[in-house]
């Protein structure tokens, strides 16, 4: 985190804040030293800020893309899936009960075609009976015999056809009972996304609010993070260019001061910047420079305002 970032480079900050509690002289390596270690702190801030920004944008932008074209899609889609579904579901529906209709004309023929075999069965012994035992090789007797037999070869076809008809419907109808079914599940699990849909676009909406108030925060950070490497910068080139010894207490510590000010943008900073405005305020014998108790005043209050704003959010 960025704000992370900023606790560590204030308390190397602190370290310039220790060294230049006594008065100044000498020592400019070791100061330079210094100066160096808080550039790179504040640095890597600002580069910690930026990574942080590139990512909430990202964030953001689909959020956003999401809010704005992935779900109307979605809405789309589930539309199109649901109409699609019903259409099909109505189609086997009204194939199905075809089928039921040839299931019960099948066994009607069934029926028929059973009973049919039935009398013609009951009618061989009657054709017997009619003509007489003595008759039965007659070529009339004979005809009739014959005639009665394709009646029953007849009445069995029908039977076999009727019989196959009857699988072939039930087989048909099963089959479309399972892809009804099937497409029942279908309509269900599409009904329940259309349910989920909303709380997905309330999600949406949140993480959109979220997103762009962690944006603003973010770019607030930023620029903050940008302005406090550049100071940071100022004060050790500054101190480089025109020798360390050159700047006196005073100047450090209103650079210190100016750069504690800037950092005050969260409460979890407020105990490092304290720590610091001690130090610096203990580090004078007597009164310090009224330039310096000047800062001093304005970072104290303006710390005191931050961590209040933290407390009560």
């Amino acid at each position: 985190m960025s704000i992370n970032r900023l606790e560590v480079a204030l308390l190397q900050l602190y370290k310039l804040a220790v060294f230049i509690r006594g008065e100044s002289g000498g020592h400019d390596m070791q100061k330079m030293a210094i100066l160096e270690q808080c550039s790179r702190a504040f640095s890597d801030c600002q580069a910690a800020s930026q990574a942080g920004f590139d990512q909430v944008n990202s964030i953001y932008t689909q959020a956003v893309s999401l809010h704005a074209e992935e779900l109307q899609q979605l809405q789309r889609e589930i539309e199109r899936a649901s109409e699609q579904t019903k259409m099909d579901w109505e189609n086997g529906q009204r194939q199905l009960e075809q089928y039921q209709q040839d299931v019960e004309r099948y066994s009607r023929q069934m029926e028929d075609a059973s009973n049919a075999l039935s009398q013609a069965h009951a009618n061989v012994p009657d054709v017997g009976n009619d003509i007489g035992r003595a008759f039965m090789f007659l070529p009339p007797v004979q005809a009739a015999m014959e005639v009665n037999q394709q009646r029953i070869e007849e009445a069995r076809n029908r039977l076999n056809g009727a019989q196959y008809q009857l699988q072939n419907a039930h087989n048909s109808r099963i089959q479309f009972m399972n892809q009804q079914n099937e497409l029942n599940i279908r309509r269900a699990a599409i009904d329940q996304l259309a349910q989920q849909l909303p709380v997905l676009q309330a999600t949406a909406d949140a993480l959109s609010k979220q997103s762009t108030a962690l944006l603003a925060g973010f770019a607030e950070l930023r620029e903050k993070a940008t302005q406090l490497a550049l100071l940071m910068d100022e004060m050790r080139n500054g101190a480089r260019d025109t020798g360390a010894q050159s700047w006196d207490k005073d100047r450090f510590a209103e650079g210190i001061l100016r750069l504690c000010q800037m950092a005050l943008i969260d409460g979890r900073v407020c105990d490092e910047v304290e720590t610091m405005t001690n130090e610096i305020s203990s580090g004078y014998s007597g009164q310090a420079p009224s330039s310096v108790a000047g800062l001093l005043d304005e970072v104290g209050q303006l710390a005191r305002n931050v961590a209040q704003k933290s407390i009560s959010g």
